[in-house]
């Protein structure tokens, strides 16, 4: 794996990138709440409404620099080739202008979904001469953008109140996105950045077995500007 040996300033120049669900109610993941050993019963502040396949499920699409969160964009019907040129061309593209980034030393990562690695993603990606990093099929999920969703759901969840329709459920996603502080994403980076490093550097090519003890390692320190 030609990646394997690369230090964690060659990694500050990978755009992290990925697709992400939300639910109209409540996030997917099991959620927690405290109570006295005393009260045995749950009380109506312990309970949140749900409603079958969430009240309704948007499709982002998101990427991650050293700088800052880059653009997010809501999707609209199934991701296909087609579909992904043109995210690829209206986002990634124009995130690396808006921050002024040396476009050829810069990397792009994505995850081997067939929508991503189909031959017309391939042809326009060489094209445009970007230099897409190697992400192997069996991976732990090393992604941090992972923990730029975790912190969105987080956020997504303190709303005392369900969205009324999906566009203000987009309202309030466009919210958090832009609330995160620059800074904290680069804090972020730098301790992920490392351990995908030291991932790689001491295993190269990750199986399932190991996906588990990597992720652990990993915490989400995002942080929002208030």
């Amino acid at each position: 794996m030609r990646w394997r040996d690369k230090d964690v300033e060659w990694w500050k120049n990978v755009m992290f990138s990925d697709e992400k669900s939300v639910s109209r109610f409540g996030t997917s993941g099991r959620q927690f709440y405290f109570k006295r050993p005393e009260n045995k019963t749950p009380r109506e502040h312990h309970k949140k409404g749900t409603k079958r396949g969430g009240g309704g499920k948007m499709c982002l699409w998101g990427c991650l620099t050293d700088e800052a969160p880059g653009d997010l964009c809501r999707l609209s019907g199934y991701m296909d080739a087609e579909t992904y040129v043109d995210v690829v061309k209206s986002y990634v593209i124009k995130t690396w202008e808006y921050h002024g980034l040396e476009r050829e030393n810069l990397i792009f990562q994505q995850d081997n979904a067939s929508a991503h690695t189909a031959n017309r993603v391939k042809e326009y990606m060489a094209k445009q001469k970007i230099t897409v990093l190697e992400w192997p099929p069996n991976s732990p999920d090393l992604n941090i953008i992972e923990n730029v969703w975790a912190y969105l759901n987080q956020e997504l969840d303190r709303y005392d109140m369900a969205p009324e329709d999906m566009d203000d459920l987009w309202e309030r996603v466009q919210v958090v996105w832009e609330n995160i502080h620059s800074p904290a994403v680069q804090l972020l980076t730098t301790q992920d950045r490392t351990t995908v490093y030291e991932a790689w550097r001491q295993y190269g090519l990750l199986n399932s077995k190991d996906k588990a003890r990597i992720k652990q390692a990993m915490s989400c320190v995002v942080i929002s500007k208030n």
